[in-house]
């Protein structure tokens, strides 16, 4: 019988994925704008890192605990020092002792004291600002101004007692007291504190 008509027996087409035809590769899928692949910091457009909300997020306040605890210290010496005697004399001619401090009147004229108080309490103040406000910039340039100008003024009343003293030492003995070194060694450590609070927030 002749196979003349008869389609010949060809083998079907192998099936997709076969190991003659891999299958297709994967689709990649690129990342929107602003993403990078993971592990990796997101970017902005050309290269330049992209500002997101956490990066725009207020940083925390430094810790300035020394230079208030210094301020507080400082203060406190200031104001000890304005009550602790500044001078003490003895007029050997008409018998008189006398022990003067900040608060002493005499000659018409009233000592320091009340000054030096007002430095205390400033630098009382702004250690304690300190340790609760939040924005400590301010009151860290306030501390050093004031902290100057107490150092300053302990040190012309020092001065100014040592040059009365050696004018009553013709008539008897004199000599100054610890009140005006306690309040020299307090602007000290007021102002050492307003300027390590200082260097710290600028940091």
């Amino acid at each position: 019988m002749s196979d003349f008509g008869q389609h010949p027996n060809v083998p079907p087409p192998p099936p997709s994925g076969g190991p003659f035809n891999p299958p297709p590769p994967p689709v990649l899928h690129t990342p929107p704008p602003g993403y990078g692949p993971p592990g990796y910091a997101p970017v902005g457009p050309a290269g330049y890192p992209l500002v997101t909300a956490d990066s725009t997020a207020a940083r925390p306040r430094p810790q300035v605990a020394v230079g208030s605890l210094l301020l507080i210290i400082g203060g406190v010496l200031l104001i000890i020092g304005a009550f602790l005697p500044w001078a003490t004399f003895e007029l050997s001619i008409i018998d008189v002792e006398e022990t003067i401090n900040g608060f002493s009147s005499g000659s018409g004229s009233t000592r320091d004291g009340p000054i030096f108080l007002f430095f205390g309490l400033l630098a009382l103040g702004f250690g304690i600002a300190q340790l609760a406000a939040r924005r400590i910039l301010a009151v860290a340039i306030l501390s050093v101004v004031f902290g100057v100008f107490a150092l300053i003024a302990a040190l012309g009343e020092i001065g100014s007692l040592k040059e009365d003293l050696d004018s009553l030492n013709e008539f008897g003995t004199a000599s100054l007291g610890p009140g005006p070194w306690v309040m020299l060694v307090g602007a000290a450590v007021a102002l050492a504190g307003g300027i390590t609070t200082l260097a710290k927030r600028r940091r």
